[in-house]
């Protein structure tokens, strides 16, 4: 756990332990704050920042149980980010069995440090379908949120992808099949897409550093090192108002002031982990666990995700390592909105010697013996 002093401006997060005989008596206004956030990954930094911009005066507490890491070479350097897999920065989570997949279990990569899964990630940056987002309700929908994504895109400079001669010649094979190119904006589109823009500093040429780029460093976001254990809450007026986060391995609490609030931001595995472990969830799944009820709600269902196929096969292009790969191997993508399919271009850099792939993303609603 970090100190839990407000660290100067400019200087890199200290990881520093809480002095001994610090408990949860004595001193609860230096563990206070208008804003807790938990989980130090790219929303929550993202939030922290935001709310460290607009409330200057607001005192925010940002609790992440990893380390800052975005420094390190196999992170920084973008070409090696599957090196980081299964790695220190990595949670390195398993499924359960998956009766889809002959009961196979998968490795479900998360992202452990300040920035979270931005950290171990490809470094593919996607706004996702603007068909999509049109279908959320009013306000969230692809010409309300134009502006955020444009604001978000220049704090991380991002670098925009040509396809090398790779990758132009599998955009061509695409054409000859009848593929017809996507849209020339910065949305998702069916079609080929040609070239990418990938999470890279285009000023720097390595992995973009989230915590930072996002503002989570101003002066009055305190960083706090420790796992968040559980949600505290207590009754008021029928309902429970959640006032305060206790941390794994310490009687020490970080609390809330009144008026102020506490946003879970820790994730699609651990936001619901850590709401189920705090009493909120299926009434049943808790009992089971001896976890006393607070609210039931069904938490911790309804995930969809996509599987990951490697496709590999031999090519003749021939390229230049100097100037034919894309710094995080990925050159577009050719989307098949009707099967559910979306195919990446990958020219092998980030793969270490194997032969370039192109990499689909199946959905789960393809059946077998489908093309």
């Amino acid at each position: 756990e970090v100190d839990w002093r407000a660290r100067p401006c400019g200087q890199r997060p200290l990881m520093a332990p809480i002095p001994p005989g610090a408990g949860d008596d004595g001193g609860r206004g230096d563990t206070e704050f208008d804003y807790i956030v938990v989980g130090a990954g790219s929303a929550g930094c993202a939030l922290a920042g935001r709310l460290a911009a607009v409330r200057p005066r607001a005192r925010i507490a940002l609790l992440e149980s990893g380390k800052d890491t975005i420094h390190e070479r196999s992170i920084a350097t973008p070409h090696d980010w599957a090196t980081n897999l299964s790695g220190r920065s990595d949670y390195d989570y398993v499924t359960e069995s998956q009766s889809g997949l002959g009961q196979r279990w998968l490795r479900y990569p998360r992202g452990r440090g300040l920035g979270g899964t931005s950290l171990i990630n490809a470094l593919i940056y996607s706004r996702g379908f603007r068909e999509d987002w049109d279908r959320m309700p009013e306000g969230w929908q692809s010409n309300d949120l134009a502006s955020t994504f444009e604001s978000l895109e220049a704090k991380l400079n991002l670098t925009t992808v040509a396809p090398g001669p790779f990758g132009l010649s599998v955009i061509a094979a695409a054409k000859s099949l009848g593929v017809s190119k996507g849209g020339a904006d910065h949305w998702e589109h069916s079609g080929i897409m040609d070239g990418a823009r990938a999470a890279v500093d285009a000023r720097t040429g390595r992995r973009a550093d989230v915590y930072r780029a996002f503002g989570a460093d101003r002066c009055n976001v305190v960083l706090i090192g420790g796992t968040a254990a559980k949600v505290l809450f207590e009754a008021a007026g029928g309902e429970h108002v959640a006032v305060a986060i206790q941390l794994r391995s310490s009687r020490r609490l970080v609390r809330v002031r009144a008026g102020g609030e506490i946003i879970l931001s820790a994730g699609a595995v651990d936001t619901p982990k850590l709401l189920q472990l705090s009493g909120v969830g299926p009434p049943a799944l808790l009992g089971k666990l001896g976890i006393p009820l607070v609210r039931d709600l069904p938490v911790g269902y309804g995930l969809k995700d996509h599987t990951l196929l490697a496709v590999g096969a031999q090519s003749t292009v021939a390229l230049d390592p100097a100037k034919d790969f894309a710094p995080h191997g990925t050159e577009g993508f050719i989307n098949d909105e009707a099967n559910g399919v979306q195919l990446m271009i990958l020219d092998g850099v980030a793969l270490h010697g194997l032969l370039p792939i192109v990499v689909g993303f199946w959905s789960s609603g393809v059946r077998c013996g489908e093309p």
